[in-house]
């Protein structure tokens, strides 16, 4: 589940380690790891 600022929580799908997609609207969520690991 996500949420974003203002809208209701919805379930999110991976896509791959890092990026993960809504099937309920149009919109994706990728994360990046910095150098040191965070």
């Amino acid at each position: 589940m996500a949420q974003a600022t203002n809208q209701r929580k919805l379930p999110i799908f991976p896509e791959s380690e890092t990026k993960f997609f809504y099937k309920a609207v149009d919109a994706e969520v990728e994360f990046f790891q910095t150098a040191q690991g965070t």
